[in-house]
């Protein structure tokens, strides 16, 4: 109980830390499932040509 209200109150004091790595590991892994999807898009893509 107490390492849970402990974590609660480090997020509220390093608000902006807390956002800024979430947002970067938000970005990452956006990033990478684009790049995934559009791997599989031009596969699909080049196969309907052969």
């Amino acid at each position: 109980m107490s390492l849970s209200k402990k974590m609660l109150r480090d997020i509220k004091i390093n608000k902006t830390q807390f956002i800024s790595i979430f947002l970067m590991a938000f970005l990452g892994i956006f990033a990478f499932c684009g790049v995934c999807g559009e791997y599989y898009g031009l596969e699909q893509t080049s196969s309907g040509f052969e």
